[in-house]
């Protein structure tokens, strides 16, 4: 038994060797990071993107090519590309929260910015590098989501704040999978989140509160679903009331994204 744990940590390592030889990260214009030099890197005075990937991945390998090619074909003045491997740097998993892979993430002077949702291929990996906040395509979810394709936006503790900052406009359901209720909601709200996207007006998100409870905690979600409607990243301090009709919650949202209006008061009407 030890000789086969042995030979196959060999292997392993053997494939990872082979691969990486593969792809030229130099000649790529890609810089290979590690948990030491990765937030320095992210804090680049130009705008950064990085792939977590899995040296040991096929689908992982397959996909690094990809960011590869499109790195060396990108004006390498504009933004820098780095890449970290999984497999060898473990931390890393831990400290950023990195808990899917491949994983592209967008971003400027050390913040979050965006990450990469839509379907793996070459052109919309362009597209996104050049708009990072352009609204995503229809996609698969976690969980029971992926039931479900629409452009409604999956958070977690890694991306929640940045996505709330970086969105003027945005309603976020706060759920539970083990929810009837939320299931029920679920085609609708991502019905009026795919009308959302298409008017380019805000945004649609979803927060699984079961994975999250420290995010959840803070905002004191009771119930689900709790829907909470965000302005620059500023909760509103009512809940969604309506109910779980596609046409309620675009009301809701159009109601709630309103400009303000302010208007001053005259000084000689006050004497």
């Amino acid at each position: 038994m030890k000789y086969t744990k042995t030979i196959f940590v060999f292997l392993f390592l053997l494939i990872n060797v082979i691969q990486s030889s593969e792809i030229d990260f130099e000649e790529s214009n890609i810089k290979e990071l590690t948990s030491k030099t990765l937030d320095q890197f992210t804090r680049n005075p130009k705008p950064t993107v990085v792939l977590y990937y899995r040296s040991g991945s096929k689908d992982n390998f397959k996909f690094l090519k990809l960011f590869s090619k499109v790195a060396e074909n990108h004006d390498s003045g504009t933004v820098e590309f780095g890449v970290v491997d999984l497999d060898k740097e473990f931390s890393i998993k831990n400290t950023h929260k990195i808990d899917e892979s491949p994983l592209v993430i967008y971003y400027t002077k050390g913040s979050l910015v965006s990450e990469f949702l839509a379907p793996k291929t070459k052109s919309n990996l362009e597209k996104f590098i050049l708009k990072p906040l352009s609204p995503i395509s229809p996609t698969r979810g976690p969980g029971s989501w992926r039931e479900i394709e629409s452009t409604v936006y999956h958070l977690g503790s890694r991306n929640y704040t940045s996505f709330l900052s970086n969105n003027a406009n945005a309603l976020v359901m706060f759920y539970s999978p083990n929810c009837g209720h939320c299931e029920k909601m679920k085609p609708a709200y991502a019905q009026a989140a795919d009308i959302v996207s298409k008017s380019e007006s805000g945004v649609f998100a979803a927060l699984d509160c079961t994975n999250n409870k420290e995010i959840c905690d803070k905002i004191d979600i009771k119930g689900f679903p709790t829907l909470y409607f965000f302005k620059d990243g500023k909760r509103d301090e009512s809940t969604y009331r309506g109910d779980r009709s596609k046409q309620n919650l675009l009301d809701y949202f159009n109601q709630k994204s309103k400009p303000s209006i302010h208007i001053a008061k005259n000084k000689s009407n006050n004497k």
